[in-house]
């Protein structure tokens, strides 16, 4: 039976403590991407997902934390092959490291072409989700749901509407013409969640926010409404949507380079191994 060599020395043993440093570092950032992904789906930003659309918030989160704990579990995997200098578990982490390039360019690529496609199927879903489903059948759980995040992403975002000084998109609702009141009087333009509040978190100017007829809400133009929101929310959805985007994108640029940086060591770890058999 052959025995095996001396251990590692010189070059392979600094390839070894290499490894072995740099897969506890890829543990650290394996950890840091799962917390990131629990603040992510805890962080109170699940409204997003019925107002633009799009499920991009839980699904990222999700996502997020799956691949941390990859990263980590593989890092140890990766970590331990180096400490007892086993061929096969490097081999194998090799493998895993490969795959987990692949997927990495895959998700970068895909959120990007996402971030360029989605723009205008944001605002005619943000469009359709005002004119038929906001404030009206509140017993459907979606359209409560709708309603809850319409009213949630406009005091948050400070917006009204879909885009820009866009009150009209109420006047031509289902919520509109359900409103009690007579038109031109005392019937609503805009919902309560499209007014400002003061420090306190009180509504400053009701009427005037709803009712005005000099200005908005009542008219498109006119003398400004200090008591109303002027901002669309279809910009502040859409950046949103492109800050999960570029975190997902900088996750999967972040983890090709320490793959490739991995697979190298490894490989010469290996090459190393093999040569002391």
């Amino acid at each position: 039976m052959k025995k095996r060599g001396p251990g590692l020395e010189g070059w392979g043993r600094c390839m070894k403590v290499l490894l072995i440093v740099g897969n506890c570092v890829f543990a650290l950032i394996g950890l840091a991407v799962i917390g990131g992904g629990v603040y992510l789906a805890a962080d109170k930003l699940h409204f997003v997902s019925a107002v633009i659309g799009i499920p991009l918030i839980a699904s990222a989160s999700y996502v997020i934390i799956a691949a941390g704990c990859i990263v980590f579990i593989i890092s140890f995997a990766g970590c331990f092959g180096a400490t007892v200098e086993n061929r096969t578990l490097l081999f194998v982490y090799c493998a895993f490291l490969m795959i987990i390039f692949m997927l990495s360019v895959v998700g970068a690529v895909l959120a990007i072409v996402f971030r360029t496609w989605i723009q205008e199927q944001i605002r005619t879903y943000m469009t359709k989700t005002i004119t038929y489903e906001y404030g009206v059948n509140l017993e459907n759980d979606w359209n409560q749901l709708v309603t809850n995040s319409w009213d949630t992403a406009q005091q948050k975002w400070y917006c009204c509407g879909v885009d820009d000084s866009s009150w009209g998109v109420y006047r031509g609702s289902e919520w509109y013409k359900a409103q009690g009141g007579v038109i031109d009087l005392d019937r609503p333009y805009v919902p309560l969640s499209c007014c400002k509040k003061n420090q306190y978190g009180e509504y400053q100017n009701k009427d005037k926010c709803q009712l005005w007829l000099m200005g908005p809400p009542g008219k498109q133009s006119g003398l400004q409404n200090e008591f109303l929101f002027y901002q669309g929310c279809y910009m502040a959805g859409k950046e949103i949507l492109y800050k999960v985007a570029g975190y997902l994108i900088a996750i999967g640029v972040i983890l090709g380079l320490i793959v490739i940086g991995g697979v190298v060591v490894s490989l010469l770890l290996i090459n190393r191994l093999q040569q002391n058999v």
